[in-house]
Order: structure tokens, then C-alpha cells, then sequence
């Protein structure tokens, strides 16, 4: 005989209402009992009646979260982090990647909008904002992640970017660095605000200590190992000379530092090297690399918790929440500090 509402109630020792609250994922049920009645359902094999649940209140358990690119770990990592809170309050998370393409980003809104989701959240593309316009028109409540234009105003959870960059510039100027390098992203996403305020404060920062990014040592390759690897050979042309290299994403780091291994050139030891995201890759013994590590679990929890506030009809304190940014110091960079 299939389990009721009533047998999880009883098990789990609250009430009828407890449980159905727990699995529409109302805030007023806490995190101990909620646990409690999921943990009785799985035993129970209990489901709820999904269907007769949105027919009784035109709601459904599903929220939408669209990233720029479901292939960057940062942004899977940070999918997996937001799918699992929202699995704590009941709701089913239907994901996709934009591919840095508005026409995909304003597909996937649509679809979510077909599917009666109750939230979104979003990596902008940032090429334009219809994908948001569309959401605002259908009552979709959103919330914007990681990065976002100055001129938005609408409720959002970001890294603290510029910081990222100064954070390098000082830590180049500890290793003695008086050549530094830069490998940006591809020429075609510059205009993406996460990059710009990365680029213009570590600029900033090098010049606080008498330093620029020559022409010849500044690369717009991308954000993967053969970006990585093309920017060092971009660099080699007539010879490489940079002393301290800083990486648009841990994966072009990589890549660089494969690369330059090929020609000879060590990490760490010939040149001082760092990324940004904080990989988990990044931190083993035989790679060592520094990294500024991007906090992606907390950004996708205060998100949930920001869009279930909007969910609920209330206005979430603050509306633009700005996460800072940790420097991990590895062997990349440290065995030049060392040698000094």
C-alpha cells in the first residue's frame, strides 16, 4: 500500500501541515525537522502528489538557474551547491548553460516560463537583458550571480572583482615581480563586466607599485588549457620575459605552465604564476598553483536564500550582496617569494 501524508507525519512525530510546509520548502519549517521528514518519506518511499499539489495552488516545486558555462568547474561547482540547498527546501532545480549566448540565455527563460518555475537564478551574459525583462513581465521572481554591469539594480549575489585584482597586484609585488603579464579572456567576451573590473584593478594595482602589462605581454586567449597554452606561445614569439603571470581562470593557468614546461621554463621557479576560481586541482602538491579563490558555495547559498525571500513576496536585506575574495598562496608564486 503506497504511503500517505498521514504516515509521514506520525513517523516523524508533527503534523500534517508540517509535512506538506516541509515539502513545498516554507522557511517555517527549520532545517532539523525538515531533515527529519525527508529522512521518514525516503524510508516510507513517500512522493508527494506534485500534480495535484500545482492544480490546488498553481504552484510548482521547480526553479530555473542559468549559467554562462555549464563546462567552467566554477560554475558547476557552484549548479551542484545551489541544487542541494533547494533540494533541502523541496524544489527541483532545472539547469542549462548559456554559452555566453543571449539567444540561449532568452531560450532557457522561455522554457522556464513554460514550465511555471517559481525562481531563476542567472550568470548574465550581460550582451543584453532581455532574458530579464521576459522573467519581470511573467511575475518570475530572479536573481543575478557572480558578476553583473554597474548599471543593474535588481537583486543580486557577486565576487568582489576589483579585490580579486588588487589582491594580485600586491602579492606580484611581494615576488619582486617587475615584469608582470596578463592572460585575459577571448576577444569576444572583453565586454563582460567580471573581466573588465578584474583587468582595470589589477592594472590599477600594478601601477601603485611602478609596474604595467606591456603590450607584447598581455593576451586575450580564454578560459581553457589551450587558451592557456596559445597565450604562452603568443608570448614567446620574441621571446618570453614575463616574471610574474596572472591567468583570466585557473584552467588557462594550467595551461600556460604546461606549455611553458614544454619550452623549459618552470613555474614557480623562471616566472611567478596565478589563476583565479581556486580549483580543487589547483591546491595538488604536483601543480601548486596560487589562486584567488572565488567563494562559489557561498554565492549559490545566499542566492537561494535571496530568491526564496522573493519567492515568498518579501524584499530580501540587502538586494546586491558582495562576497569577498581570498588569496591562496601555492608554490607558483611562494618559491619566488623564497628566492628573494
Amino acid at each position: 500500500m503506497r504511503s500517505t501524508i498521514n504516515d509521514v507525519a506520525k513517523m516523524a512525530g508533527v503534523s500534517n501541515m508540517s509535512v506538506s510546509l516541509a515539502f513545498k520548502g516554507s522557511p517555517k519549517i527549520s532545517g532539523a525537522t525538515r531533515r527529519r521528514i525527508f529522512e521518514v518519506a525516503e524510508k516510507l518511499n513517500y512522493v508527494p502528489n506534485q500534480a495535484a499539489r500545482q492544480l490546488r495552488t498553481g504552484k510548482t516545486d521547480i526553479v530555473g538557474f542559468i549559467v554562462t558555462d555549464l563546462a567552467n568547474p566554477f560554475h558547476s561547482m557552484m549548479v551542484k551547491h545551489a541544487e542541494s540547498a533547494f533540494n533541502e527546501m523541496g524544489l527541483t532545480l532545472f539547469s542549462g548553460g548559456s554559452n555566453w549566448q543571449e539567444k540561449r540565455e532568452f531560450a532557457f527563460a522561455e522554457r522556464l516560463i513554460r514550465m511555471q518555475a517559481r525562481g531563476v537564478l542567472i550568470c548574465p551574459c550581460e550582451k543584453n537583458f532581455a532574458a530579464f525583462e521576459l522573467l519581470d513581465k511573467a511575475g518570475i521572481p530572479y536573481v543575478a550571480l557572480d558578476s553583473v554591469p554597474d548599471f543593474y539594480r535588481g537583486p543580486c549575489v557577486v565576487n568582489d572583482l576589483e579585490q580579486c585584482g588588487r589582491l594580485m597586484a600586491e602579492h606580484f609585488h611581494q615576488t619582486g615581480a617587475r615584469s608582470p603579464a596578463y592572460v585575459d579572456a577571448a576577444p569576444d567576451m572583453l565586454y563582460f563586466s567580471a573581466f573588465q573590473k578584474t583587468r582595470e584593478a589589477f592594472c590599477r594595482g600594478l601601477e601603485a607599485f611602478g609596474m604595467a602589462v606591456s603590450g607584447r605581454n598581455y593576451a586575450a586567449a580564454g578560459m581553457t588549457l589551450e587558451a592557456g597554452a596559445e597565450a604562452f606561445r603568443r608570448m614567446s614569439e620574441s621571446g618570453f620575459d614575463a616574471d610574474a603571470v596572472f591567468c583570466v581562470n585557473d584552467l588557462c593557468a594550467l595551461g600556460f605552465m604546461n606549455e611553458a614546461a614544454k619550452h623549459g621554463l618552470r613555474a614557480g621557479h623562471d616566472f611567478a604564476l596565478a589563476g583565479i576560481d581556486d580549483m580543487e586541482i589547483s591546491s595538488l602538491s604536483s601543480l601548486s598553483l596560487t589562486s584567488v579563490r572565488q567563494p562559489y558555495r557561498d554565492i549559490a547559498r545566499q542566492s537561494v536564500q535571496m530568491l526564496c525571500a522573493l519567492m515568498e513576496g518579501k524584499k530580501p536585506e540587502p538586494m546586491r550582496l558582495m562576497l569577498p575574495q581570498e588569496l591562496c598562496a601555492r608554490g607558483t608564486t611562494l618559491k619566488r617569494m623564497k628566492a628573494l
